[in-house]
This record gives structure tokens, C-alpha cells and sequence, in this order.
């Protein structure tokens, strides 16, 4: 429904799900705009391919489930008549740049424990209040296990060096910490720059 508006013509729906009676869309995007479905479960991948232009999901898993993960985001694709070697793949990466493992435990279990049970994903969780009492269960070494927590830019070049890989070509980096600009501009400055020149020298070998 979405695609069939962005052509702006009036669209009368009748759905499971939605229904629209003559609606348009008056404020056209000049391109349409990608849609990336999310993907926490090899299962799901074969929808986005088969649906979306492209695949976003978190890291902390198993390489093999990522392996599983791209081979049903490719049959989806080709299924759905499209080229999965042109379609973007995304990963969110969570991180610390500290030195102070316990704060960075700390802040990712006060604002993202619920994220790290299964049951966010699979159950019928649907408030802020249900996803923290959850969360509670979260230990210390969970959060180790699925967390980038350093000071140093080379292990978390090694990290992020492990997605990119796995043939992950889109990369987001999300830290819980509160002071946010300065994990951005300690980031941009000392981790980046290198896993840029790591890729444009793999990019060159490849070609």
C-alpha cells in the first residue's frame, strides 16, 4: 500500500489488515524511499527479501545465524524477481568506547535490558513497562557477551571487522551511555577513519 500511494494516484484498499477509500498522497517523494525490513530471526529474512529492498538486524548472534539469515534474505530476493546482491544489509552494533566496563554495563542494562530477551521479539510484549520487568533478568556477562565495551579503536575496528565479514555493508554503532555527542565525536574521530581505510583496501583488493 505504501508503494501504490507514492505513485499518487487516489487508492481505494481493502485489506486484512488496512483499508483507504480514494486516498492520496499529495507530498510525493521525488525517489521512492528504500524500505528495509527488520530481521531478528533467520525466519523473517526471506520476507524482507521478498518484500523490501533491503535487511536491518542487531549483532551479538551466532555467525551461522546470520549465515542462515542471508541465505533465506537471498532466496526471498530472488523470489521476488530482485537482485540480493544489490540489496543494502544492515547491522546495529552496540558499543562502549570506555575503559569503564561496569558503567557501560550499568547504562546498558538501565535503558536496553529488555532488548537482550528473546521474548521482545517473539511474544506479545507491548509496553515500556513489560520489556524493563524482563529486562531484569539481564546479567552483567549477557551484556559482555553482546557488547563492544573498550577504550581502544583496534578491538572495536576487530568488531565491527567481524560483520563487515560476514558481508554486512552497512554498519550503525549505538551507545547507551547519556552523553551522546561525545561518543560521537570520539567515535567519528579515532574508530572511523580507520574502519574506512580497512574497507577501501579490502574494496580495492576485491576489485
Amino acid at each position: 500500500m505504501i508503494r501504490t500511494l507514492w505513485t499518487g494516484e487516489k487508492i481505494t484498499h481493502k485489506g486484512v489488515y488496512y483499508q483507504t477509500r480514494q486516498a492520496k498522497l499529495y507530498t510525493r517523494p521525488s525517489e521512492p524511499v528504500p524500505i528495509y525490513i527488520s530481521t531478528m530471526v533467520p525466519n523473517s529474512a526471506r520476507f524482507a527479501g521478498k518484500h523490501g529492498d533491503g535487511l536491518i538486524t542487531v549483532g551479538g548472534e551466532e555467525p551461522e545465524t546470520y549465515r542462515k539469515m542471508f541465505d533465506n534474505f537471498e532466496g526471498g530476493a530472488k523470489e521476488g524477481g530482485k537482485n540480493p546482491s544489490a540489496m543494502p544489509r544492515m547491522v546495529e552494533l552496540a558499543v562502549a568506547f570506555t575503559d569503564d566496563e561496569e558503567k557501560a554495563i550499568e547504562y546498558r542494562q538501565a535503558y536496553w535490558a529488555g532488548t537482550f530477551i528473546p521474548a521482545l521479539f517473539t511474544e506479545r510484549i507491548y509496553t515500556p513497562k513489560m520489556s524493563e520487568e524482563n529486562g531484569k533478568a539481564v546479567g552483567s556477562d549477557t551484556v559482555r557477551q553482546s557488547v563492544c565495551i573498550s577504550a581502544d579503536p583496534e578491538v572495536h575496528m576487530k568488531y565491527a571487522q567481524q560483520y563487515i565479514d560476514l558481508g554486512f555493508d552497512h554498519l550503525f554503532f549505538h551507545s547507551a551511555g547519556p552523553d551522546q555527542r561525545a561518543f560521537l565525536e570520539a567515535y567519528g574521530r579515532d574508530v572511523l577513519p580507520g574502519l574506512r581505510d580497512r574497507w577501501q583496501a579490502r574494496s580495492r583488493s576485491a576489485a
